[in-house]
């Protein structure tokens, strides 16, 4: 058995990171990204898959404290408490949830918001869960269920910019202005086309590294 202060190290290609489930620590925070740095990352992605498709593209490392399942400390599922690397992960959720409402091929939409969001099933006892649940600030999971979780809900523009005046905290300005660049980006001559391919390469050679110990110490 290892020790709560073991160190783990890994490389894990996307589609896997997003069978995880991760927690937004109240201490972290907010999320920051800007128009700039979405573009770059969007931009870099677009052309590693058109150019070298088969290749591998590092996207960079995220560090977390795992915390296996423990009904005594409160925890009836396995959370991970993102430490490091917030940025790109919220803006990954970002990416899953606006492909999901631009694509018109269903499989893609059905893989995306399994990405996003677990349904219930009470008969075998599956939980609804959000891949990423951000306990930094209530209203930005509220933001997250309102309108990542719900197929369609990057696409009202309105409704979007309604929600970040009404509560102005700054993780859910940020990820309005996020959706918004990358709405911007999808559907311009920048776009990888066909998204297909694209989004095939997106989940299985997009490549991260990840550090995880029971230990927050």
């Amino acid at each position: 058995m290892s020790s709560s202060s073991e160190i783990n190290s890994a490389k894990i290609i996307l589609k896997d990171v997003f069978e995880m489930w991760f927690r937004i620590p109240e201490y972290q925070r907010p999320y920051v990204w800007g128009e700039e740095e979405i573009h770059d990352l969007l931009d870099d992605l677009s052309f590693a898959s058109s150019t070298k498709p088969d290749s591998e593209y590092f996207l960079g490392s995220f560090v977390f404290q795992s915390k296996p399942a423990d009904k005594s400390a409160g925890r009836l599922f396995e959370e991970n408490d993102l430490l490091d690397g917030q940025q790109r992960m919220t803006t990954l959720l970002l990416l899953m949830a606006s492909i999901r409402d631009i694509t018109g091929n269903q499989e893609i939409k059905q893989t995306c918001q399994a990405c996003i969001y677990q349904q219930a099933n009470k008969f075998k006892h599956i939980p609804e869960r959000t891949r990423l649940v951000f306990d930094i600030r209530e209203t930005v999971q509220q933001f997250v269920v309102d309108f990542l979780k719900s197929e369609g809900g990057t696409s009202d523009a309105d409704a979007l910019q309604s929600f970040a005046d009404r509560n102005k905290e700054l993780s859910v300005q940020n990820m309005v202005r996020g959706l918004g660049t990358i709405r911007k980006f999808l559907t311009s001559e920048e776009a990888p086309a066909p998204l297909e391919p694209f989004f095939e390469f997106l989940l299985n050679k997009v490549m991260m590294i990840y550090v995880s110990t029971e230990d927050l110490e």
